[in-house]
């Protein structure tokens, strides 16, 4: 069974992205991640936007992950980007043995790229909608799940609180994490019938339910720093490098963006 196609705001945030060439996952660093489309050792820039344009043909039509990735597999093997080669880092000189394409690899840009692409269309959608001034957080299908996404379950702040500018899923690689824009009378029985306890599955299906949260939650910092150039920067606990952003938010493709979605909506 083919998959649903993803909104058109998501297509249009994911083809609206430049296209940056990094050998390290690090050259290409924290919001430089909504701007841009960067898969860590792939130099070539065809293969690079040949990779985003399959992506986003494919959630556009609702191919397969399993029909993706045979032919993204064929495509990048013809391109001899496959395995562990040995590469030249343009940085240090350094020749490594670098991992290139792999099924696992493969499966991390998919799902990387699609569920930050889904989550920048339901904030497009939500965002411009004067009945839904809520945001709802839920974790998603993981077996295990991140302390700090489970304290943020069932969390609903207004949509202009800030938390949303760094906090907006994916959090991070594997997160399944996710929002819903929410109206008044939909907060209202929230608080009064709360939410599905996903950590209480038993045969698919949740066995209790437990209260939702509104109120602003205590945020801790760590320090990261970047190896490749030394310099540090404040993050947030329970979220990897690179994603402490919303990718619905980005100045530099703001316009592309808008531009995208609207010829999408009119059926250009």
């Amino acid at each position: 069974m083919k998959p649903p196609p993803i909104p058109a705001a998501a297509i249009a945030y994911l083809t609206a992205k430049g296209i940056r060439p990094g050998f390290h996952y690090m050259d290409v660093w924290l919001g430089e991640h909504s701007r841009n489309f960067t898969i860590a050792k792939m130099m070539d820039i065809d293969l690079l936007t040949d990779v985003r344009e399959s992506i986003a043909t494919a959630k556009k039509e609702g191919i397969t992950y399993r029909d993706w990735s045979k032919s993204i597999t064929k495509l990048m093997q013809e391109k001899g980007w496959w395995g562990k080669q040995k590469m030249r880092d343009p940085q240090t000189g350094e020749t490594v043995t670098a991992q290139l394409g792999s099924p696992r690899r493969l499966k991390t840009i998919f799902d990387v790229n699609t569920r930050q692409a889904y989550q920048a269309g339901v904030w497009e959608r939500g965002s411009r909608s004067q009945g839904h001034p809520y945001i709802l957080y839920r974790i998603g299908a993981s077996r295990e799940h991140r302390p700090e996404h489970l304290a943020w379950d069932g969390l609903v702040l207004p949509k202009d609180d800030p938390f949303w500018q760094t906090h907006n899923p994916q959090n991070g690689y594997g997160c399944k994490c996710s929002t819903r824009f929410v109206s008044a009378a939909k907060l209202r029985r929230l608080e009064r019938d709360g939410i599905a306890d996903m950590t209480s599955l038993k045969n698919g299906r949740p066995t209790r339910r437990i209260p939702i949260k509104t109120q602003h939650p205590k945020l801790e910092t760590t320090t990261y720093v970047n190896k490749r150039t030394g310099k540090t920067h404040q993050g947030y606990k329970g979220i990897d490098p690179g994603f402490e952003h919303n990718p619905g938010v980005s100045d530099s493709t703001g316009r592309l963006y808008r531009e995208k979605l609207k010829a999408f909506e009119e059926g250009k």
